[in-house]
């Protein structure tokens, strides 16, 4: 899932948008040969979802994973404890568990999700 930000500056009062994201193994077509791995809704790269400076964005992410994963959020200063570091910033979501993903847009980025994997 990609996060966009929408043209323009920033906003007082913003929107406040809510997004289900489920972490779930797929297959996809990689020209021609059809692997299994792991994705976000089914698709990779996810989808994209608009945001305008100000606007507050919460991500509830299901894990259906068979093992315990977390978000890491690329290309945007989130908070410390939203970064997705299994065992380090954050506690991992467990099989068949879920997490609410919380953060206000401040700047002009685009933010893109990836499953991170806590290390053996």
């Amino acid at each position: 899932m990609a996060v966009i930000l929408a043209e323009g500056g920033p906003r007082a009062g913003g929107r406040i948008l809510r997004r289900d994201l489920r972490a779930a193994p797929t297959d996809v077509d990689l020209a021609g040969r059809i692997v299994r791995t792991w994705a976000h809704d089914g698709v990779i790269p996810g989808k994209g979802i608009r945001l305008g400076a100000g606007d507050e964005l919460g991500v509830r992410v299901t894990n259906s994973l068979p093992a315990e994963t977390t978000v890491h959020w690329h290309a945007l200063a989130v908070s410390n404890d939203m970064d997705g570091v299994p065992g380090l910033t954050q506690d991992a979501v467990p099989p068949s568990g879920a997490l609410e993903y919380a953060q206000r847009s401040r700047t002009r980025d685009v933010l893109v999700p990836s499953a991170r994997r806590r290390p053996a």
